[in-house]
């Protein structure tokens, strides 16, 4: 094989992207945005997901919410906590505690097609 078609290969047979630092808000909140669409955590339209991060030592722990307005509907007095994602700021390692009955937090895992 040609250096490209290895480097092909290689790029489609990783798993998962590259590790990468997450160290500001607003990198958790665009790696908690990009893992939710890629895992499908939730069917909400992406406009109607509310997202706040908040350091914690060596995470960030992001809770992710319903936004209820004219737009995404539902009461706008409620936003209701859909669930939480832990993001480690070293690598962006990122669990999540949805479909846990205890609040432990998971690994993340690709959600099967109907």
């Amino acid at each position: 094989m040609t250096q490209l078609a290895l480097f092909l290969f290689a790029s489609l047979a990783s798993p998962s992207p590259k590790p990468h630092a997450v160290r500001t808000e607003e990198q958790a909140v665009t790696h908690a945005t990009a893992a939710v669409q890629r895992y499908r955590l939730t069917s909400d339209k992406p406009e109607c997901v509310i997202y706040e991060a908040d350091s914690e030592g060596a995470s960030w722990v992001v809770r992710v919410r319903e936004k209820h307005d004219p737009t995404c509907g539902g009461d706008p007095a409620v936003e209701p906590t859909l669930f939480y994602l832990k993001i480690r700021k070293r690598d962006g390692h990122t669990t999540t505690d949805r479909d846990t009955d205890d609040g432990s937090f998971q690994s993340l895992k690709i959600e099967q097609q109907p």
